[in-house]
């Protein structure tokens, strides 16, 4: 007797599998605050890099870590790149056999290197939406929207030459992203 399997719940169940991704981003800033000395914070659209590791524990549930890149980060001169360390939480529901709709939220640690060859620690906070389609048994390829915070605060001087004075700086910036990526099922 021939059958046909059913759309829902055709995917096979993924739990106790290790993911890869790397994830990119256009970052479009919605809200900058903060400065340095009277120079205040400049936000400009740039690009962030997040490459991750989950490890999917139900069909459902998620839980991983990410390291999120961001080149032209936000600051006082938005000259600098940020590199941090966020765990994640995922929850998806595999809907289809080839879809997997999801949200996805991360917050952690991050450091924020300015030109003045100062690095500033700060705070990433992200949430975002998306949707994973199955290219082969172990690839996929993934969209995403949401929203990402930055946060920074330190000293720092307001150029690179050593005789120059040193501020209390913050850079708080709020960004839309949206974004695609691949990854692995292992």
């Amino acid at each position: 007797m021939l059958s046909v399997p059913s759309l829902a719940m055709a995917q096979e169940p993924i739990r106790g599998r290790p993911i890869i991704g790397l994830r990119s981003s256009w970052l479009h800033p919605v809200k900058a605050a903060g400065g340095l000395g009277a120079q205040p914070v400049e936000a400009t659209e740039t690009i962030g890099l997040q490459p991750y590791a989950d490890w999917q524990f139900t069909d459902i549930f998620a839980v991983g870590v990410g390291m999120p890149l961001t080149a032209n980060s936000p600051g006082p001169d938005s000259n600098g790149y940020d590199i941090g360390v966020a765990p994640r939480i995922r929850l998806g529901y595999p809907k289809y056999e080839s879809v997997y709709p999801y949200v996805v939220a991360s917050m952690g640690p991050t450091w924020l290197r300015v030109p003045q060859k100062v690095s500033l620690r700060g705070l990433y906070l992200s949430a975002n939406a998306g949707v994973s389609f199955k290219l082969t048994h172990v690839l996929s390829f993934m969209v995403e929207f949401g929203y990402q915070y930055t946060s920074f605060s330190g000293n720092m001087p307001t150029s690179d030459l050593t005789s120059s004075p040193v501020y209390y700086g913050t850079a708080r910036v709020s960004f839309v992203s949206a974004g695609g990526g691949l990854e692995v099922r292992l």
